[in-house]
């Protein structure tokens, strides 16, 4: 009885795996409404907005050297 049960197991888990690559792919009915072809997307780029907020004055560049040890 236990066999049984577990080739049931095994059949469905096989059978959902097989199915899973032999089925059509189902799309939703909302996902295929938001897509509409041949739409544009226009980028407006404004280059004071896109500066950092972070003036000159903040902060200091620091040189330094490698040095290569022994």
């Amino acid at each position: 009885m236990i066999r049984f049960i577990f080739y049931i197991v095994i059949f469905y888990f096989v059978w959902r795996f097989l199915n899973s690559f032999f089925k059509p792919k189902e799309t939703s009915p909302n996902h295929q409404s938001q897509t509409k072809p041949n739409q544009k997307v226009t980028v407006q780029y404004d280059r004071e907005k896109a500066k950092s907020k972070v003036g000159d004055d903040v902060g200091e560049y620091v040189e330094f050297e490698e040095i290569k040890e022994k």
